[in-house]
């Protein structure tokens, strides 16, 4: 054989072996027709207050699956910002919608149910999304509960606060308000945190937003985008080497965080569930925002504060004072900002003093380049198209 065939061999022989498959999907069921919106809004219902996500990761035993309160139904007015919510959704979030495990099937496995609302809540930090894995089945195998058609092991879940549907939250001005009040422990008067500023009406948009956040979370585990490294513990469990795209490592990481850190701290690569407002101090952002400074911000530190975060607007690499968070929040994040500019009917403005900025403006037309590369990446891992 000459050495130019051999040479070509090799490198066919390491391509093959460096290519990764896609990890398989668990978003396995599917609705009749992902465009309709009353459909979306009636497979709706009030999520049982004793499934606590955060507290099942791995503990098989014991473990009951989500499941709806009985007898207890959304408003008509509840039902009605859901439908909204759907109708202004891009095609590419629609469809995994679509695929969120059917629940609460009746006993023809007919009128099943797919999104849950956690009823009497108030505050928009309590909504999740939760992709099981099968470290939660027992002794007996991976079994399908009654009601489900899917195994366990094999769940995608979404559950959003009441308050986004029955006029807690008013505005996507007032969801991201509160939330960046609450990322930052804020006491004292958090309005002088309030830097969103428009639109303060159409209550449906704060509700595709927290969809948007928690399906993404759902989406970074199913395509394992975070698995670039061998020993990630969703790997070992699904029997994979990673993702079928390294972008979270390539172009996410590599653009505003530390990938050396990310990958070698372990307490960060075996979580698999973050509670709302942890970060990590040990995978920093290159332009690094303090959390360890602003995690508990008084009255005389919103100045300070109000200036960092709008130095962290300026520099257009990070959607959002929560993307700045983590990796994965910044993953997150920037999904559901995507879905903003795509279908965001009029502007999402804040104000840090001067003029107002349209976030989406910035995001859709100038983004840094680092902003770019974690766009694409979504593009590359099939999540926006």
């Amino acid at each position: 054989m000459r050495l130019s065939s051999l040479l070509f061999l090799i490198t066919c022989l390491l391509g093959s072996l460096n290519a990764r498959a896609q990890p398989s999907t668990h978003f396995i069921d599917t609705c009749a027709d992902p465009n309709d919106e009353t459909l979306f809004a009636n497979s709706a219902c009030y999520v049982d207050p004793s499934y606590e996500p955060g507290k099942k990761i791995g503990k098989a035993a014991g473990y009951n699956p989500p499941m709806c309160i009985q007898g207890a139904s959304l408003s008509d007015s509840e039902k009605g910002i859901l439908k909204a919510a759907h109708k202004l959704a891009p095609d590419y979030m629609k469809a995994r919608l679509c695929g969120l495990t059917f629940h609460d099937c009746d006993a023809n496995g007919k009128n099943c149910f797919q999104l849950f609302v956690i009823r009497n809540s108030s505050t928009p930090s309590a909504s999740w999304g939760f992709w099981e894995a099968n470290d939660l089945c027992g002794s007996g195998g991976c079994t399908t509960p009654q009601g489900r058609k899917q195994a366990i092991g094999l769940g995608v879940f979404i559950a959003i606060s009441e308050s986004l549907l029955n006029g807690g939250i008013s505005s996507i001005v007032d969801l991201e308000n509160k939330l960046a009040g609450q990322l930052l422990r804020a006491t004292g008067n958090p309005r002088a945190l309030q830097f969103f500023k428009s639109p303060t009406t159409m209550p449906e948009l704060a509700t595709l937003d927290a969809l948007a956040h928690e399906l993404g979370h759902v989406l970074l585990a199913d395509t394992d985008a975070d698995g670039f490294f061998m020993d990630h513990p969703r790997n070992v469990l699904r029997g994979v080497t990673g993702p079928g795209n390294d972008c979270f490592g390539s172009k996410l990481l590599n653009a505003s965080w530390s990938k050396t850190e990310f990958i070698n701290t372990k307490p960060l690569r075996a979580e698999r569930w973050i509670d709302f407002a942890k970060n990590k101090g040990d995978t920093r952002t290159k332009n690094q925002f303090d959390w360890s400074a602003y995690g508990n911000v008084t009255n005389g530190e919103y100045t300070k504060v109000i200036d960092k975060i709008s130095k962290l607007y300026a520099r257009k690499d990070f959607v959002s004072l929560w993307a700045a968070l983590r990796p994965e929040e910044d993953f997150v994040e920037t999904y559901k900002y995507k879905v903003l500019i795509d279908k965001m009917p009029v502007p999402l403005t804040v104000n840090f003093g001067g003029a107002d900025i349209d976030v989406l403006d910035f995001i859709r037309n100038s983004p840094a380049q680092d902003l770019k590369n974690k766009l694409q990446c979504l593009n590359d891992l099939g999540l926006t198209r």
